[in-house]
């Protein structure tokens, strides 16, 4: 069975309300162990629609962009906010699971 452990960085500080929504949404998903197939992708399509919703609701600041770069497999590295030169307020890092102890 695939497992993943999520990590959470710090990037750049956060400069309007969508992006410190955004910060803290990743926050509460730092330190998660997740298992099963394809659950990297479902996580990856859970935190579009959420940042949708932080989009919606602040419409006056700019759209919190993700880009995802890594591994075809999974999104092992996800960076919310910022550009494509990957400047983020955060990102989140997904790494495979090879043993637990």
């Amino acid at each position: 069975m695939e497992k993943y452990f999520i990590k959470f960085d710090y990037g750049v500080k956060p400069k309007n309300q969508a992006e410190k929504a955004a910060r803290e949404l990743a926050l509460g998903i730092d330190g998660t162990l997740i298992s099963g197939a394809g659950v990297a992708s479902n996580l990856l399509q859970e935190i579009k629609d959420e940042i949708s919703k932080i989009n919606e609701a602040n419409k006056r600041c700019a759209d919190i962009a993700i880009y995802t770069w890594g591994s075809d497999r999974n999104a092992s590295n996800i960076s919310i906010g910022g550009n494509s030169n990957r400047t983020g307020v955060c990102y989140l890092r997904i790494y495979d699971v090879k043993q637990e102890i």
